[in-house]
């Protein structure tokens, strides 16, 4: 004889018996820091008012380092570019080499379509 599984949920209800939700929750006092990268995009981060000020912060639109205004040194820190293909093509081959491969893999391709082309004929 199979025997009937009851499952029995409980739900918590958000909101109303949230104690953070009380009169006498407060949240912490806050100071408003303003940063600007050197794209001259500015933000403001919001933090605790006892909380350190971080002189360089992220910017969020360009995810590059921004500086406070009230920030210690005066010279930017020091961005590295990122890598990309192009870069990293040229550190294993020289445009000699690049414009000779290029040459070959074109020379390959005329003439796989001539051979195409005279077999569809």
């Amino acid at each position: 004889m199979a025997r009937e599984t009851t499952i029995s949920l409980k739900t918590v209800r958000i909101g109303r018996n949230d104690p953070q939700q009380a009169d006498d929750y407060a949240p912490a006092p806050r100071q408003r820091t303003t940063y600007s990268c050197p794209t001259g995009h500015e933000f403001e981060v919001p933090l605790a008012t006892d909380a350190d000020v971080p002189d360089v912060w992220e910017c969020p639109r360009h995810s590059i380092p921004a500086r406070s205004p009230r920030s210690r040194s005066s010279t930017p820190a020091a961005t590295k570019r990122p890598r990309t293909h192009w870069d990293m093509l040229l550190e294993r081959r020289t445009r000699p080499e690049l414009e000779a491969l290029l040459q070959e893999r074109l020379d390959m391709l005329r003439a796989q379509r001539t051979t195409n082309a005279a077999h569809q004929s």
